[in-house]
């Protein structure tokens, strides 16, 4: 089972999601829209039918931005084959015209066989690199200043969503993302209150909030890639969000298909 690259997949997975532009809201915030203490969630991620890894996130959203960090490991057996462990911090503020400007963006861990280190940095809606270690693949796309404006980081997408959905109630928009190496542009759709899909591993069930995706890679492709055709195609993902506990609307079931995975699924576990 080819999962080495599990752990970028899964982040731009939720990323295809988590990163949709606010506009002026037309739904009543709820009350606890604004959390002073952390959220903290737990996803157990699928692939090919088989438990492979947990996510760990924690935020806190306010009026005036949020702080999130996620850390994504592997687990059981599996882990024993393929290790990964990796730890992501991003920082931002909510805009009053309803844009976001992130901050900060740190990330590091262990994954496809080396330590790794990302830092973006953002500078009048440009997205910069920092530091990427160990050095990207010389073969790779280069991407330009240009190009990274108004683009935005994998939590500050996730934040961004999360505040979208518990304020209006929908998730509609297109966005670029950057992760250090890739751009992609992501577009949600809101699909309206559903069933929940029927699944002996579903935490939550009954009515949600549908939410469909697509995400398309669109820079950042390593020269003469044997899956260079592949990666071009558009991704298709679905996540259902119901109120839990205090926390407002969040993601109880995010699926999505990779062309070289296959089909991904993750699970927001009770506590």
């Amino acid at each position: 089972m080819k999962v080495k690259k599990t752990a970028w997949v899964l982040f731009l997975g939720f990323s295809y999601l988590w990163t949709v532009p606010l506009t002026s809201p037309s739904y009543a915030a709820p009350k606890n829209s604004s959390t002073s203490e952390p959220v903290k969630l737990v996803y157990a991620v699928y692939n090919k039918g088989f438990h492979v890894l947990d996510l760990n996130a924690q935020y806190r959203l306010a009026d005036w931005g949020y702080t999130g960090q996620v850390r994504l490991h592997t687990i059981g057996v599996f882990g024993f084959f393929v290790h990964i462990d990796t730890y992501t911090t991003a920082s931002g503020r909510f805009l009053n015209d309803g844009s976001l400007q992130p901050v900060s963006y740190d990330s590091s861990g262990y994954s496809r066989g080396t330590l790794r280190h990302t830092v973006l940095g953002f500078d009048h809606n440009i997205t910069s690199v920092k530091l990427i270690t160990p050095p990207d693949d010389p073969d790779r796309e280069k991407i330009s200043s240009a190009e990274m404006q108004h683009t935005i980081d994998m939590l500050s997408g996730m934040a961004l969503l999360l505040h979208k959905v518990q304020t209006q109630n929908t998730c509609n928009g297109v966005v670029t993302l950057f992760d250090g190496v890739r751009l992609t542009t992501m577009k949600a759709t809101t699909q309206g209150n559903v069933q929940i899909p029927e699944d002996d591993r579903n935490e939550y069930t009954g009515q949600a909030l549908e939410c469909d995706f697509v995400g398309q890679q669109i820079k950042g492709f390593i020269k003469d890639s044997p899956n260079l055709e592949k990666l071009r195609q558009p991704q298709i993902g679905k996540a259902w969000f119901q109120p839990v506990g205090s926390y407002g609307k969040i993601p109880v079931r995010v699926e999505f298909h990779h062309p070289k995975l296959g089909y991904i699924l993750a699970i927001l576990q009770k506590e």
